[in-house]
């Protein structure tokens, strides 16, 4: 939006759709790059439509333009963000064909795992930067994350 506004209308909507349909436990999990807050938001729009157990997941992607295909069956990283014990092992499990022989996901609660994502694309997006200039931009956004 040209004003710099978020526009979450969409995800709520989502939110109230699924929060309508839950009928047992359940395990929402967010893989779109959203705003930090963006999960507890959406637990309080499904506490209002029901009142079966579940748990909100940030599990963002990092996926390259033109190889994103490849990127999501053979992940060099998977990050789980979730404050549940319960949903964090049904993500593992889910994603452990993947990891056969490598190294298994990172677990993370919610506004860490946003702020990886966030991390990944400044990383990318520093790619053309030298590197004596790219490690004094971490050193500062490593800073500023600090503050958070």
């Amino acid at each position: 939006m040209k004003t710099g506004q978020l526009i979450l209308q969409y995800v709520e909507a989502v939110a109230e759709s699924i929060g309508k349909a839950v009928n047992g436990y359940k395990v929402i999990v967010d893989k779109s790059t959203v705003p930090v807050g963006t999960a507890d938001r959406v637990t309080e729009i499904i506490k209002r439509q029901t009142s079966h157990d579940f748990d909100v997941v940030s599990n963002p992607e990092f996926l390259k333009q033109g190889a994103a295909v490849d990127d999501f069956l053979k992940p060099d990283r998977v990050v789980i963000g979730s404050n549940s014990q319960r949903a964090t092992e049904i993500m593992q499990e889910l994603y452990s064909p993947f990891f056969a022989y490598r190294k298994p996901c990172n677990n993370y609660g919610c506004q860490v795992c946003r702020d990886d994502k966030i991390c990944g694309k400044f990383f990318f997006s520093c790619k053309k930067f030298h590197t004596q200039m790219k490690l004094q931009i971490f050193a500062k956004k490593s800073e500023l994350m600090q503050r958070w």
